[in-house]
């Protein structure tokens, strides 16, 4: 089959970009898939090839570099195609090979392995090497479908499948159940715009002082409201941004600033509250956030000491040397931080020493189980007792019964967040409930 935008040249030769052509792709696939020689070798596979994160690249070094790189990008993909195979780019940084005449799936596994291994050679910039990354999903006729529209589908879904699990690449029978994967295939692509068309809203939890029954502050959550669908679980998406750190940073920051300007509009309507914000796992011990959180304290002129940055145990431990500078570095703005899920990590007392949090976040899983499990309420204690000893506030969370508040208070925990004040609200309803409870 030959190519719609011509023969590819060796790698010596240099290649324009050819533009995005997705309307290509499913009728040179019906016709590759088409009537066919009985005998060997008559398998066909699609490649979906997606470049991860090519916006930093188009962000640090220019479109017109980007469109460079993606010119080299096709170049080399050329260079590693049979004669009989076409290559497509489908997307902005998307392609599609189509492969002829294969014999089983270990042939469209050494493919996919040659273009990874094309890709992996840097890319000279005038500002040093550039290495970038690909994802790829392969599905085959006849094992996969034996028209054009389910092997795009099924190619699709290995794709997502790859980047899900971490892999490099991998085949659609690999994925297992195909309902849960093709789920999770729908909602990682809708979660890719989910934030450009606005369909992220913000809810707060409240934390109150039992001791005074004075509001302290809330932590912030992340909702996710489809248009034409009913709201998604956080269980379901959450697991699935954090697959991507890419997606996962831009929406922690979208998080951060918008948090950042309610506090800003609530100060001025006389609500001086802290708002707690949680941090994923790629970003605290990203020297940057130091930079993003200092800019947004000034361009909504909030004090530091109404942030609480939330990080997780097991988050801090990935690269821990680098997590504690950058909760240092925090700390000299004024932000306070918080160790949330404290108890459930797998953090030395050597590591605690040396963080600079102000705050520990019980996990509920004890606190629910304070009255059930004379253990748990050991583990809640000690909690307790450790983080006064560090000068430290201690918020229990998942409080529900009137009997576990009473204990916590007893504990001398310091804060409460749960049902037994108030569930997460939208932005109205919060504000509707500060008011009348603090009145």
């Amino acid at each position: 089959m030959s190519n719609p935008f011509g023969p590819v040249p060796p790698p010596s030769v240099s290649l324009p970009l050819p533009p995005p052509r997705f309307d290509l792709l499913l009728p040179s696939l019906a016709q590759m898939l088409g009537p066919r020689d009985e005998g060997g070798g008559h398998g066909v596979a699609l490649l979906l090839i997606n470049i991860n994160h090519f916006k930093r690249v188009n962000t640090l070094y220019g479109y017109a570099n980007g469109d460079r790189v993606l010119s080299e990008i096709y170049q080399r993909l050329g260079s590693v195609r049979r004669p009989q195979d076409l290559l497509l780019r489908i997307d902005g940084n998307r392609f599609a090979m189509l492969l002829d005449g294969l014999r089983g799936s270990g042939h469209a596994i050494l493919a996919a392995a040659k273009v990874q291994r094309t890709l992996e050679t840097p890319f000279l910039m005038l500002e040093g090497q550039l290495r970038i990354s690909s994802t790829i999903g392969i599905a085959l006729a006849p094992e996969d479908g034996n028209d054009n529209e389910a092997l795009l589908k099924h190619a699709e879904l290995a794709q997502s499948g790859a980047r899900d699990r971490g892999e490099k690449y991998m085949l659609f029978t690999e994925l297992g159940k195909e309902r849960n994967s093709e789920r999770n295939w729908v909602l990682s692509a809708a979660l890719e715009m989910a934030l450009e068309r606005r369909e992220f809203i913000l809810h707060f939890q409240p934390q109150v002082d039992p001791h005074t029954r004075k509001l302290h502050g809330a932590e912030v959550l992340l909702r996710w409201h489809r248009p034409g669908y009913e709201q998604v679980s956080p269980g379901q998406f959450i697991p699935l941004v954090e697959r991507d750190q890419e997606l996962m940073r831009e929406i922690t920051l979208w998080i951060l600033n918008g948090a950042l300007q309610r506090l800003a509009e609530w100060s001025g309507r006389g609500h001086h509250i802290t708002l707690s914000v949680n941090l994923s796992a790629g970003l605290i011990h990203d020297m940057e956030l130091v930079e993003w959180v200092r800019s947004g304290l000034l361009i909504w002129n909030v004090p530091a000491e109404q942030l609480t940055l939330e990080v997780t145990e097991s988050a801090i431990l990935e690269r821990p040397e680098e997590s504690i500078l950058v909760m240092h570095r925090l700390r000299e703005l004024g932000v306070k931080i918080s160790i949330d899920d404290f108890g459930t990590g797998q953090a030395s007392l050597a590591y605690f020493r040396d963080i600079p949090a102000t705050e520990l976040k019980v996990d509920k899983s004890f606190v629910q189980e304070i009255h059930s499990h004379a253990a748990s309420d050991h583990i809640v204690h000690t909690i307790i007792d450790l983080a006064h000893r560090f000068n430290m506030l201690v918020v229990a969370e998942g409080v529900e019964e009137e009997a576990t508040l009473e204990r916590l208070k007893a504990l001398e925990c310091d804060l409460i967040q749960g049902h037994i004040f108030a569930p997460a609200m939208g932005e109205d309803e919060f504000i509707d409930w500060v008011e009348k409870f603090t009145a």
